[in-house]
């Protein structure tokens, strides 16, 4: 931890870090798709793993289940953001290891880059053990599909203005859902010349999910402005062992909130531009409690008894 709180005072000398536009670079042949891990068969049942899928979005295991948040999307135009390709895509969907038995989805909200809502009512049209945990905005959008009857008993819609924090128990594994601000979009109006935030009224939901003794924390796009959301999800005794944020986290308002906040023991930075992944991989590169995904399908296995 003592490195973390290091990292966090060092980032937040780094004026604008996050603010940076990533640019469009021009699509690449794909090299060879690093294997596919899984935690299936091991017999240590103090390892947790996180698979990166893209963008947001993670596969989650532990001995007690898998979990995918914000993984399902795709088919977004140009390379502003990281997306699954199909293969990946069918791999997930069709639930062929390591993506069969996912006991839970997780959606934060739903702009393109964490939900496509043809491929979550596929995936759970196809696996019909997994419940879906989702924005109300996000589920009225499944209901538009006609085959949104066959799974609808098993979504876990969050009502924004009703549910600003939700606790949810599905097997072994417990989930808080908690409301937390989109991050600000702004534009000005081309009349009054008045800037406002285009996100203003997305529904955002951030997860806590804790299982085999292991506690996550996904963000989704919560502001760095949201400190008082924060403050209310985080007390002194809940222990986050991995952290999932936005890289804008790395702007001194967000240091604040895991520094002072969420204090976890590892940190997983992510929403980042392609052509700027590798930019943020050296700024954090001699910190091993931070981690910065470059491709799909990377994996970080972890003993619970090293954090």
């Amino acid at each position: 931890m003592k490195k973390l709180n290091f990292f966090l005072a060092l980032l937040s000398l780094l004026s604008g870090i996050a603010g940076v536009q990533g640019q469009e670079i021009p699509d690449k042949e794909k090299s060879n798709s690093p294997a596919i891990v899984s935690l299936e068969g091991q017999q240590d049942k103090s390892m947790a793993m996180v698979t990166y899928i893209a963008n947001e979005g993670f596969l989650i295991q532990t001995s007690n289940g898998k979990m995918l948040v914000d993984a399902l999307f795709g088919g977004i135009k140009g390379r502003w953001c990281e997306q699954p390709d199909d293969s990946l895509l069918n791999l997930i969907i069709n639930g062929q290891p390591s993506f069969d038995n996912i006991d839970v989805v997780l959606v934060s909200h739903y702009h393109v880059d964490h939900f496509n809502e043809k491929m979550v009512t596929e995936f759970m049209v196809k696996n019909p053990k997994t419940i879906l945990f989702c924005p109300d905005q996000v589920n009225q959008l499944l209901k538009k599909n006609s085959s949104y009857p066959q799974f609808s008993e098993r979504v876990r819609t969050i009502h924004y203005t009703q549910h600003k924090d939700t606790s949810f128990v599905t097997g072994d594994i417990q989930i808080r859902a908690m409301t937390m601000n989109h991050g600000a979009y702004l534009e000005k109006d081309t009349i009054t010349g008045e800037l406002k935030d285009l996100h203003k009224d997305v529904e955002n939901i951030a997860y806590l999910i804790k299982t085999n003794g292991c506690t996550f924390f996904h963000g989704g796009d919560a502001s760095i402005k949201a400190f008082e959301n924060f403050k209310e999800a985080f007390h002194e005794s809940e222990k986050v062992d991995f952290a999932f944020l936005d890289r804008v986290f790395m702007q001194p308002a967000g240091m604040k909130v895991i520094s002072e906040l969420i204090k976890p023991e590892k940190l997983i930075f992510m929403h980042i531009e392609p052509s700027r992944v590798e930019y943020y991989k050296n700024v954090v590169k001699d910190f091993p409690e931070i981690f910065i995904f470059s491709k799909p399908l990377e994996s970080v296995v972890f003993q619970k008894h090293s954090f």
